[in-house]
């Protein structure tokens, strides 16, 4: 493997790890827009995967529903988890899953009056404030736990 991986290759997060099957991984964001904001991440296994193929895409929509199901199944009080693939500065094959909050919801509806758009200027209102920092595990730990047992996942 190259020696410029991304922190993706590398799986330098995984004490937040929840899921790891048929080539993707699963964990919660370290700087959430909202509470259980994840990332579905494609496992590296030559070289860092950069782009959205019929390889990279392998098993994705199975490996999907099974961590949004465990999403919602944990946050029972969420209306909805939002998938989003977005690029920046983490090129790296990876998807936000956002759980969709009732307040937040209704804040966002009644903001954007359903207008055209309105989603993502919401999301990007949402990523504007998240934390500077990486949270602690100590803010996830309990989250990561029951995930992990909804989902059978053992640690490596």
């Amino acid at each position: 493997m190259a020696g410029d991986q991304c922190w993706a290759c590398r799986r330098e997060n995984r004490d937040r790890e929840f899921f790891d099957a048929d080539g993707w991984y699963a964990l919660l964001d370290w700087r959430p827009m909202v509470t259980g904001h994840s990332l579905l991440v494609r496992v590296s296994t030559d070289e860092c995967p950069r782009e959205l193929t019929n390889d990279t895409l392998a098993g994705f929509e199975e490996n999907l529903v099974k961590v949004t199901s465990a999403l919602r199944r944990h946050y029972a009080a969420t209306t909805n988890v939002l998938v989003a693939s977005l690029t920046g500065k983490d090129p790296h094959v990876h998807f936000h899953l956002v759980p969709v909050w009732p307040v937040d919801e209704a804040q966002w509806r009644e903001e954007s009056g359903l207008k055209t758009g309105s989603l993502f200027q919401f999301l990007g209102a949402r990523e504007r404030s998240k934390p500077d920092k990486e949270l602690p595990l100590s803010a996830f730990g309990a989250d990561v736990d029951a995930l992990r047992g909804i989902v059978g996942y053992v640690p490596a």
